[in-house]
């Protein structure tokens, strides 16, 4: 076996970590030290052909190439770009093709044993986190997690790794199992949630830690309309239902912000959710709060959905600029969502008593539109709202989510004043009102006055 050059201790952690993950996705059939530089020209290759060929279960070759640099390396040295051996050996696990899980030889058996050398034969601590530009101090167990290998995590706990150990955006490993399509996404969770109880792990544990962003692990299982993973977070690790983002959501308005992936699931678990939350006796500190949630994200719907797309011209349609055809297009559509007839639009007398009620029209209209806004909304607040007040405002305020967010070294965080002074507007000098009443002034108000204004000349 040829040997290599003589290459600083970073620059052969930074190969040696290259040839990990290499030798993971590959099954073995690459060794570690075949991402070790002989030339500038032509890295080293070599492959364990009678390894590849052999009905043996365990990754010896693998091991053996990476033992021959122990030392004088040390299992905890980090390359040129902060990565630790243990992180890059997770995050090859991560990168591996599921489908190559079958067999003897398989990504996760050479994961195992690369892991099991580290942390055996050269104690390397299973929790050291990465100290790569950008990454956060993430730990390895993160990146396992994520990946969703019920037995690589269980090597890991049984290691010391803490599950509930937070990176620098106080993202937690409970909060990556939901981004995963694998079925093992249920077997993981209940690891974490077990492991915290070992006796091997300590450290601070709860299943509640937020991130950055206020979300906790079952905001995330919300978002991922995952009902396996909800139930287990709300039965076994008692997770609080109640809790709220940073953009004021709550786990009901996650999940009903989520059915247009399917109203299947998202129904299938807002039950569940709901469910809980009666049989907790914790409905009725939330149940306020939800009813208002869904005001406003049905309002922002109809925006979206009805009034938005009616405003647009057609495409058959030449004309530009007509805005009598707009505010039409636009009021038909409004009224047809309140269930109203639009051809009423072609009475002559529209401000006197209408067939459909003792009120006129706009009247009607107006009281229709006004009980579909949340109290919230229709405040002027000269001193600061509620916090429930401020979350109504804010949860369906989506831009929230770019402009309120700002990184510093490669760390995410939230700044409250832009929340607060990007959810409201200046209404004169009286006080702040609601930013989305700019939008429905706009697209109900002003396109309803000119109509009725048109009708009744």
């Amino acid at each position: 076996m040829t040997t290599a050059p003589s290459i600083s201790s970073e620059e052969l952690v930074d190969a040696l970590n290259k040839g990990i993950i290499s030798a993971i996705q590959t099954c073995g059939k690459s060794l570690p030290s075949s991402a070790i530089p002989i030339a500038k020209s032509s890295p080293f290759q070599c492959e364990w052909s009678e390894y590849c060929s052999t009905t043996t279960t365990h990754c010896s070759p693998v091991v053996e190439d990476l033992r021959q640099y122990f030392p004088p390396l040390k299992g905890n040295q980090v390359g040129s770009d902060g990565r630790p051996l243990l992180y890059a050996a997770c995050l090859g696990l991560l990168l591996s093709d599921r489908a190559k899980m079958d067999g003897i030889h398989t990504p996760l058996s050479t994961y195992l044993s690369i892991a099991l050398f580290l942390l055996d034969e050269l104690h390397v601590n299973p929790n050291q986190p990465t100290l790569t530009q950008g990454a956060c101090l993430r730990p390895p167990l993160h990146l396992l997690a994520r990946s969703c290998h019920p037995s690589a995590v269980h090597a890991l706990l049984t290691k010391r790794a803490n599950p509930y150990l937070k990176d620098k955006e106080g993202w937690t490993a409970l909060m990556a199992c939901w981004d995963n399509a694998s079925n093992d996404r249920l077997e993981t969770l209940q690891l974490l949630l077990k492991g915290c109880d070992d006796e091997n792990n300590d450290g601070a544990t709860n299943v509640n830690d937020t991130n950055y962003c206020g979300y906790t692990a079952l905001h995330y299982a919300c978002e991922g309309l995952n009902y396996q993973l909800i139930q287990c977070l709300l039965e076994d690790g008692g997770a609080d239902a109640t809790l709220r983002t940073v953009w004021g959501q709550s786990c009901i308005g996650i999940i009903r912000s989520q059915s247009h992936k399917s109203q299947e699931d998202a129904l299938k678990c807002e039950t569940m959710v709901m469910s809980h939350l009666e049989k907790t006796g914790r409905m009725e500190s939330i149940r306020s709060f939800l009813e208002e949630e869904k005001k406003a994200m049905v309002v922002m719907d109809l925006v979206d959905e009805v009034l938005i797309p009616a405003s647009r011209r057609p495409e058959s349609d030449s004309s530009s600029g007509n805005v009598d055809a707009q505010d039409r297009r636009i009021v038909v559509a409004l009224i047809q969502y309140l269930g109203v007839d639009p051809d009423v639009l072609c009475h002559s007398k529209l401000f006197e008593q209408w067939p459909h009620d003792h009120a006129n029209l706009y009247e009607h209209i107006h009281q229709r539109v006004m009980d579909l806004l949340p109290l919230a909304w229709l405040r002027v607040y000269r001193s600061s709202p509620t916090t429930d007040e401020r979350d109504i405002i804010a949860c369906t305020n989506y831009d929230l989510r770019a402009n309120a967010t700002s990184s510093t070294d490669g760390v995410r965080h939230i700044d409250p004043s832009k929340i607060m002074s990007q959810s409201f507007r200046l209404f004169r000098e009286r006080g702040h009102y609601a930013k989305q009443l700019e939008l429905l002034h706009d697209l109900i108000a002003i396109p309803l006055q000119r109509t009725f204004i048109r009708n009744t000349k």
